[in-house]
């Protein structure tokens, strides 16, 4: 991890994460995360800010970047070096947990940002 993070910092992307905070994430309000994850009986689809935040959180765990590393503009093959192999994991978990129909094939291999895969979301719920 801590080559991955000086190389970004090296191509101009500086990254502060502090691996031992990772075990007790809180929220502003100082939510445990694990609080947040119950979802109310009758909750509103997520807003846009909403899925972003889902996806890095899925996407930092399936792929083990810091979930604030994850920007909804940096490409994760481009960027990161995640190739598309390794992409098709936690894409699939965001179908299972939003219940989404395999997108077209070539909106799919466009969808390298997390920017992009929240538009798929959005577009296909």
């Amino acid at each position: 991890m801590e080559d991955v993070i000086a190389s970004l910092t090296g191509a101009g992307f500086p990254v502060s994460w502090d691996p031992s905070s990772a075990d007790a994430v809180q929220d502003d309000a100082g939510t445990d995360a694990d609080e947040r994850s119950a979802p109310p009986a009758q909750q509103e689809p997520p807003g846009h800010g909403d899925v972003l935040a889902e996806l890095a959180d899925l996407y930092a765990q399936d792929l083990g970047f810091p979930a604030e590393m994850l920007t909804p503009d940096i490409d994760l093959e481009a960027d990161l070096g995640v190739d598309s192999l390794k992409q098709l994991a936690p894409f699939q978990r965001v179908r299972e947990q939003y219940g989404l129909a395999e997108p077209p094939a070539e909106r799919r291999v466009r969808a390298t940002t997390l920017g992009r895969i929240a538009e798929l979301v959005e577009e296909h719920r």
